[in-house]
């Protein structure tokens, strides 16, 4: 928390919206879809200014402060000063109500948990009493209890009493008031609860294009939590605007390395105008302050020897990473945006020093052939180094790297030479998708090659060919990994730059009601519920073609999700402290429960898996990665380390890399907390460069009881 402009009110609070070189995604709203969308503030601190306070001739002062809800320890502290000279003294004193109410609530619900809330009341009256205790709720959920309950209570005694909830439907925040009276006092707490779906966004989409004889009709069948379900519909002149679905993968996409980072800025130097389509009232401005907000998080993240850590806060980086990051900050800084001198020289060093050598390794040759062509983009080509490779290496090179080498040649002015790299047709190189190393992939190279030949021979007869592999790939607007969506829309955006011919003017209806009316002069956007109300038309009027974007998001109303297993293997269970499977619809209030998470790839070298573990209500994760100790003799196998970790309030998320095919075993403690019966999510593992390759499992329920 930054309590400097809660001390010091003169002080103005951080307002700033990224942590450079941190864990938090600058497009912070959109990160948290992907965690608990229900944001609360449990650390409430008490931080109170008096102002600038004038002694009495004795040198004593009364102050008064109102304090919030509180109940503890306080400190209290003083700073005098005369002319120059000045002293300072502190001291703490007890802060409490004559009767004070500890309740314990859990840190989040799910929809139709059922949950129990101690309530400890203590009596400092003096006197013994019979205290009323009344609890009340705002918000989805149900008191299956008496909401008042008698205590009798003798002086300076605490008793604890229980309440039974059910939470309701949807999402959001729950309220609570107790309130107890007795002995002529009275005291109030309030307290707020996040109602949390056990469920991650999921999105639909869909995009295509409309003409006067084959007009658009849908009809969205609403599955979605109450209150979670946003409808967006584009409709665009442009041909881009199918793309729109490969942006919004991008710019959704939860996790923060180097490559994912890059990847969401990149195609937003071509794709401006897509960032209203994708919004749908979820994003603002323009991409200039997504593009600099990145550039900043980018530059907290080089390395002493130029290249970027793969990891905010790490050290290890990645070759092919670090070099299509060093042609992002090029083309930004080439499109006017500020790209640090320090960083940016730096970043050229790097880049001149990973072409040196004569390594033929497919990976490391495809890496030095991109830097060279980076090098040429900013005006500083190793000359040398490309006639080597020109003259040495060509049938070593894949049509990519060929590519890639025609526009380092094509960037120094010598397009004759550039043309000749390039052959007059590209066949289909067929990459198996890597999770790692150079994240290299089939469509991807379709990519690269279609982005450099827009450039060096945008009427190459493999552009047609290349443009039709691309579009067809594509699966509701998008392709599977980040790496193709970025190059894909990079190299599509610099072909699509012109709309399409003919005019046209439209109108959208529900049923027979007209809800809104186009034309081919500008885009249209809706993002009205209505379009969830009914079967939805979209008619032409023209010899245009119009572009449609189509996308339905929410919290499924399943809980439930069906298991499976996609190429990994992801399993969780709860043991004992003696190692034990643990009996899920009896566990004793105060337990400490070991979570053993196993993974199984069922081929060597995955890279970047992804595990997501959503915490059932009731359990609080006390330790996030233990190895054997004295408390835990069973606990010999090693627990396997993540490449990367985040622990949140409702979920663990780790990263692994698995280079060979067997079990590789987890282990992370957790304390049973809060009495209840809870939904128990399915834990997730996927490949970040490969999503086909995924796996749920170990849904269910549990009770935690009291001992």
């Amino acid at each position: 928390h930054d309590l400097y402009g809660l001390l010091l009110p003169e002080v103005e609070g951080m307002t700033t919206q990224s942590t450079p070189g941190g864990d938090r995604d600058f497009l912070d709203g959109v990160r948290k879809q992907n965690l608990n969308p229900v944001s609360l503030r449990r650390v409430k601190p008490v931080s109170l200014w008096s102002g600038i306070v004038s002694p009495n001739p004795s040198g004593e002062a009364i102050v008064k402060l109102a304090l919030p809800q509180f109940n503890g320890t306080l400190r209290l502290m003083a700073v005098a000063f005369d002319g120059q000279r000045f002293g300072s003294a502190e001291g703490k004193t007890i802060v409490r109500d004559p009767l004070v109410l500890t309740p314990t609530f859990p840190r989040f619900v799910a929809p139709q948990d059922r949950f129990t809330i101690p309530v400890a009341v203590f009596n400092g009256t003096g006197q013994a009493g019979e205290f009323k205790l009344r609890l009340s709720s705002e918000g989805p959920v149900i008191l299956e209890s008496e909401p008042l309950v008698t205590l009798k209570l003798g002086a300076e005694e605490e008793k604890i009493a229980y309440f039974q909830l059910k939470a309701g439907q949807g999402m959001g925040k729950l309220r609570f008031r107790l309130q107890v009276e007795g002995n002529g006092e009275k005291c109030e707490l309030e307290e707020e609860l996040a109602l949390r779906p056990p469920v991650a966004v999921t999105h639909e989409i869909s995009s295509g294009s409309i003409t006067q004889k084959e007009p658009l009709t849908f009809n969205i069948k609403d599955r979605w939590l109450p209150g979670t379900a946003t409808y967006t519909l584009a409709l665009s002149p442009f041909p881009t605007v199918e793309l729109a679905g490969g942006l919004e993968y991008l710019l959704t996409y939860p996790h923060g390395c180097l490559e994912q980072t890059t990847s969401k800025l990149f195609p937003l130097l071509y794709f401006d105008q897509l960032l209203s389509a994708v919004e749908g009232g979820t994003f603002t401005g323009n991409a200039d302050y997504y593009v600099t907000e990145g550039i900043e998080k980018i530059e907290a993240m080089q390395l002493r020897d130029g290249s970027f850590a793969y990891w905010p806060g790490g050290n290890n980086s990645n070759e092919w990473s670090s070099v299509y990051t060093a042609h992002f900050l090029v083309e930004a800084r080439k499109a006017g945006y500020v790209v640090t001198d320090r960083v940016y020289n730096r970043m050229i060093s790097y880049l001149k020093s990973t072409v040196r050598g004569r390594e033929t390794a497919r990976n490391r040759l495809q890496a030095k052939i991109y830097a060279l062509y980076v090098l040429s983009l900013n005006g500083s080509p190793d000359l040398s180094t490309m006639a080597y490779w020109r003259r040495y290496a060509p049938e070593n090179l894949s049509n990519d790297s060929r590519a890639h080498l025609a526009g380092a040649y094509f960037y120094t002015g010598d397009r004759l030479t550039a043309r000749e790299i390039l052959p007059t047709s590209f066949a289909v190189n067929i990459f198996p998708r890597e999770s790692g190393g150079n994240f290299n992939s089939t469509l991807r190279s379709d990519a690269i090659i279609l982005s450099v030949l827009a450039d060096v021979d945008p009427h190459n007869p493999a552009v047609y060919q290349l443009v039709n592999r691309i579009n067809k790939a594509a699966q509701g607007g998008r392709w599977g990994t980040t790496q193709e969506n970025a190059f894909a829309l990079m190299a599509l955006g610099k072909l699509y730059k012109e709309k399409s011919d003919g005019t046209y003017r439209g109108e959208v209806y529900l049923g027979k009601e007209k809800i809104a009316e186009f034309d081919s002069t500008q885009d249209l956007i809706l993002n009205d519920p209505r379009l969830a109300e009914g079967k939805i038309a979209v008619k032409l009027n023209g010899d245009g073609e119009c572009y449609y974007y189509l996308k339905s998001s929410g919290l499924s109303t399943r809980t439930d999700l069906p298991e499976k297993n996609t190429g990994i293997q992801v399993t969780r269970e709860f043991l004992d402290r003696q190692g034990n499977p643990l009996a899920l619809n009896k566990i004793r209030q105060g337990d400490l429960i070991i979570a053993r998470i196993t993974v199984k790839p069922e081929q060597p070298g995955l890279e970047n898996i992804g595990i997501i573990d959503l915490l059932p209500a009731g359990l609080e994760i006390e330790n996030p990665r233990i190895e054997s100790r004295e408390s835990i003799s069973w606990l010999t196998q090693e627990s396997v380390r993540p490449d990367y970790m985040d622990v949140r309030d409702d979920r663990l998320i780790l990263f692994f890399s698995l280079p060979k095919v067997r079990n590789y075993q987890f282990y992370y403690a957790l304390r049973a907390v809060t009495c209840g019966e809870y939904i128990l999510p399915s834990i997730k593992a996927e490949c970040m460069y490969a999503p086909e390759i995924s796996s749920f499992s170990s849904s269910g329920a549990i009770r935690v009881v009291r001992d």
